[in-house]
């Protein structure tokens, strides 16, 4: 039980730190757009 805790707690981990870096990308892609369009 508990090891089964551990293990979904990792995954939940690492899928906010992927969905994090996602967001990361596609904020820094609008921003540039967004800068073009301003320049």
């Amino acid at each position: 039980m508990y090891l089964e805790l551990q293990f979904l707690y990792i995954n939940y981990k690492r899928w906010m730190i992927e969905k994090q870096q996602f967001d990361d990308r596609s904020y820094r892609k609008k921003a540039g757009q967004v800068g073009k369009e301003m320049m």
